[in-house]
């Protein structure tokens, strides 16, 4: 803010800002409200008057004056434009446990600057009592981060590492006269492969990989067993079908053998007679365990 020039000045005189609530804004004891941002450019410059405010907040607008050996002075008025909050985005914000998640609030100026700011949570549960969101508390310790010291007009909040006590309904209020409420749910990770997969650390990930390689290698093992095993009682049922196909060919040939047998005359020859032999075959195709039969013939 800057007051007037006030050009060539002849004699003593004396000038004092009074702020719109009666302050005597050139004292050595301001209040708590102006320290810090007040300056005046007389002591370097003595016919410059003016006045400078920085860092002006909405409870610097009113009407300020410059007086001038208590019987001049001219009025200035300020006018702050406050910050006017953007409307809430209406849907609700859906979470996970161990997530991060930005709660939306900011002044449509982008210029303006807030006299404060404030978050409040209001638990599900209780559905009562309003408690602040901080790295003060307890609850939120370490995990809250705004960044409108840096960009006065965004009020936003960061909660990371989310637990499902963050759910609720999330305020955010600016000079103790304009707010938003914004809904957060926090949902269980379900039991699916690929919520587990989003979640692991690359070492659960490789770890797994070769299990699942290990798992996949000893059933192919057991396939090549099986296979091999049935390969062999396949091969060891031909070669007994082969040799009892054999034997019982050896058996027809064993049982279609010709006997012969020699038959002597049952009585003794006489002196001087020759002793005649007659020879008889038999043809036998019966099982050898019934015996030989012999024929005897007498001439």
């Amino acid at each position: 803010m800057s007051g007037w020039w006030s050009g060539e000045l002849i004699g003593e005189w004396r000038v004092k800002w009074r702020s719109p609530h009666h302050e005597d804004l050139h004292s050595t004891q301001l209040s708590p409200h102006y320290s810090g941002r007040v300056q005046m450019f007389n002591e370097e410059s003595p016919g410059n008057l003016s006045l400078l405010i920085s860092d002006l907040t909405e409870e610097d607008s009113g009407l300020y004056s410059c007086w001038i050996n208590h019987n001049q002075h001219r009025n200035f008025t300020l006018t702050v434009t406050g910050c006017t909050l953007s409307e809430s985005p209406g849907a609700e914000l859906i979470k996970y446990p161990g997530e991060s998640v930005l709660l939306p609030c900011s002044c449509t100026d982008h210029h303006t600057k807030p006299a404060s700011v404030k978050w409040e949570h209001l638990i599900s549960s209780t559905g009562s009592a309003w408690t602040e969101v901080s790295n003060g508390t307890r609850h939120h310790r370490d995990r809250v981060h705004m960044s409108h010291q840096n960009h006065p007009a965004n009020l936003s909040l960061l909660l990371s590492n989310l637990t499902e006590e963050d759910q609720g309904t999330y305020r955010c209020t600016v000079n103790n006269n304009q707010s938003i409420s914004i809904r957060l749910s926090i949902k269980e990770l379900e039991p699916t492969v690929k919520n587990l997969g989003d979640h692991q650390s690359p070492n659960t990930k490789m770890w797994k990989e070769i299990l699942l390689s290990l798992v996949l290698l000893l059933v192919l093992l057991v396939l090549l067993v099986f296979a091999g095993v049935y390969c062999t009682c396949v091969k060891g049922r031909k070669q007994n079908s082969q040799e009892k196909r054999g034997e019982s060919k050896h058996n027809e040939v064993e049982e279609s053998v010709i006997y012969s047998d020699s038959v002597f005359d049952r009585k003794r020859p006489s002196a001087g007679e020759e002793c005649e032999l007659t020879y008889s075959t038999v043809s036998h195709a019966k099982k050898r365990e019934q015996g030989l039969r012999q024929v005897y013939s007498d001439y």
